[in-house]
């Protein structure tokens, strides 16, 4: 009967032991962050997958909706499957809206260029008068004049490069002439590419909704960093191109990972934490990986940690 009566004893101290663990690993974790995170549903409309992941004393929720979306040099098949994921999308930030009151979304590539958004919405109401078609034959026929005068000033400046000291002093005003109208062309072309994406294809998800008036659109980078992104990537392409390196390499280089992934997400996060709201929606690119990020982040903001859910649309390529 002793032993009987210390087995219950010792049975007795492991529950209140286990009791007390379970406790001990539940405290932190029973906030209003996570308590969303759990009961977030995991089967919604437009989405394949919802992948939830909660954090210990988080007291914000960031949901990461993965997007492709356009670049420079498309095909028609890419450019059709970006519009299937675009309106899953749509679907998921409606959900959102509805049943979470989500006011605002945090885009990639937006920046809070006013001067860019008032292009594209002149140029969404002149297209609404029919008159996109005038508009790409204008801006095609500046695009050739613009080239031909760069290839007139190119063979004017090799002719002069060989030339006596005298003739040599018009190749500053050459090269200076040739920079500015490489700035233009890079402008028309940029134009010409937004034109004809309004033109032929759906705005993207978050846009459309913003049309609507269901939410704000909320910048992931800033002007600067772009710039700094884009100058880093140009010279990393040159040194590919002198060293005769296979570009398909490019995208596994330490120096594009960080500064195309890290870097920008790592910003995103910052950008978003100056913001009060509970839950943010950030569509982001889908070969972004946000869990490392708010790992760090979690490890040095002990008031503002984050929890992660990441939703995949339907129409997701994998």
């Amino acid at each position: 009967m002793k032993k009987v009566g210390e087995i219950k004893f010792f049975m007795a101290i492991a529950g209140v032991c286990a009791i007390v663990i379970s406790i001990y690993l539940l405290v932190g974790y029973v906030t209003k962050a996570n308590i969303f995170v759990y009961l977030f549903p995991e089967k919604i409309n437009g989405a394949k997958r919802v992948e939830k992941y909660e954090t210990k004393d988080a007291q914000e929720v960031l949901i990461h909706v993965r997007q492709m979306h356009d670049m420079k040099d498309l095909g028609l098949e890419e450019a059709v499957k970006i519009e299937e994921v675009q309106r899953d999308i749509k679907d998921i930030i409606k959900f959102l809206v509805e049943r979470y009151e989500i006011k605002s979304v945090y885009k990639e590539g937006e920046s809070g260029n006013q001067n860019l958004q008032k292009i594209r919405d002149s140029l969404e109401k002149l297209f609404k008068d029919d008159k996109a078609d005038l508009i790409i034959s204008r801006v095609n026929k500046d695009i050739s004049g613009i080239e031909e005068k760069i290839s007139g000033l190119e063979k004017d400046f090799e002719r002069y490069k060989n030339s006596s000291q005298e003739e040599r002093k018009h190749l500053l005003e050459i090269t200076k002439e040739l920079f500015e109208l490489r700035r233009k062309l890079k402008r028309k072309k940029f134009l010409l590419l937004t034109i004809e994406k309004i033109k032929y294809f759906e705005l993207d998800g978050v846009e459309q909704l913003r049309r609507e008036g269901k939410i704000s659109v909320r910048k992931t980078e800033t002007e600067f960093y772009g710039e700094r992104t884009h100058a880093i990537l140009d010279l990393l392409l040159k040194v590919y191109e002198k060293h005769q390196k296979d570009f398909n390499e490019l995208k596994n280089d330490p120096i594009y990972q960080q500064v195309v992934f890290e870097d920008r997400e790592n910003l995103a996060i910052s950008l978003m934490a100056e913001e009060n709201e509970p839950v943010k929606v950030i569509v982001f690119g889908g070969k972004h990986d946000f869990s490392n990020n708010i790992r760090e982040w979690n490890n040095i903001e002990d008031n503002k940690k984050i929890a992660l859910i990441v939703i995949t649309p339907a129409s997701y390529e994998e």
